[in-house]
């Protein structure tokens, strides 16, 4: 798969980010709305690395307070992994507003 310039502006994609379009191509047909949450999360400065046959999602904030998310390439429900990752990615901006330091 070709790599994409990031939806960030400014900000240099790591050799093992996956794009926007990436994730259309992988999570098409019964997998559509985990494709959308993943691109959901990407809105929000989530960063989408590729992991095998799957993906893994980081919290913006990094370090040992950030969240991840691991997401299989098929999973076994789609509706319930995709609202997972949502409210996993609802959840962690409360917790940036907590954290010292330069953001």
């Amino acid at each position: 798969m070709g790599r994409r310039p990031a939806l960030r502006t400014g900000v240099q994609m790591a050799q093992d980010e996956v794009s926007a379009a990436e994730i259309r191509k992988k999570y098409k047909g019964q997998y559509r709305c985990v494709g959308d949450a993943i691109l959901y999360a990407l809105s929000k400065d989530w960063v989408v690395r590729d992991q095998g046959h799957g993906v893994r999602l980081y919290c913006p904030c990094g370090g040992q307070l950030g969240r991840a998310v691991s997401v299989a390439g098929t999973p076994k429900f789609p509706g319930s992994c995709a609202k997972n990752i949502r409210r996993t990615v609802d959840k962690c901006p409360d917790d940036h507003d907590l954290i010292p330091g330069p953001r």
